[in-house]
């Protein structure tokens, strides 16, 4: 049961500063589409288009913001393996490997959010506790690094459908208002009497 309330308690603050990450965020582009074109904020797309892209950051932040947290926590882990391999003697197979990764995630429960299987067979026992926190570091960094890439992505291509829409919605305007103005035949205006 502390096993649930320590993951819910850590992925409540991932997902509080992913918000606050994300509102962030959306306030800076808020401000540069508006420098841009005052029409654009106000259009129906960019209205759509912000809550869809606020809802992707959120949840990009969240994950983010998680692996850092298990990517902090590697230090910690390695004085845990050592207290948990210090007895222990040999090189491990697959399944006492797993065995100790499980154990490590018992303590970290976070890190099963990213990592559930461990082969580190062929090790022995007692490089564990240096070669278990250097993969969570070197697979925490991917997660980083991959989730920030499609962070990038998702903003460039909201922006860009949203400067689309506004150049579309402004030539529609155009035309409309140059449909409106009255054609006059050889330069003359003429004058209606009664």
């Amino acid at each position: 049961m502390a096993t649930f309330f320590s993951l819910l308690e850590t992925g409540v603050s991932c997902v509080f500063y992913g918000i606050i990450v994300t509102a962030v965020i959306m306030s800076i582009l808020y401000f540069i589409l508006k420098s841009l074109s005052k029409g654009i904020v106000k259009s129906i797309p960019f209205y759509i288009t912000g809550v869809i892209l606020a809802i992707l950051l959120v949840c990009k932040f969240s994950v983010v913001i998680g692996a850092f947290w298990v990517k902090d926590s590697t230090s910690s882990m390695e004085l845990s393996l050592k207290q948990l391999t210090e007895n222990a003697y040999g090189v491990v197979n697959v399944n006492e490997s797993q065995a100790i990764f499980d154990m490590l995630i018992d303590d970290y429960p976070m890190l099963g959010n990213y990592l559930q299987l461990a082969d580190f067979s062929g090790n022995h026992v007692a490089d564990l506790a240096l070669a278990m926190p250097k993969v969570v570091r070197e697979e925490m960094n991917s997660v980083i690094w991959t989730n920030l890439l499609w962070i990038l992505i998702y903003i460039v291509v909201a922006c860009v459908v949203v400067m689309i829409f506004d150049k579309g919605m402004y030539s529609q305007k155009t035309e409309y208002k140059n449909s409106r103005r009255p054609v006059s035949s050889g330069g003359y205006h003429r004058r209606r009497y009664r």
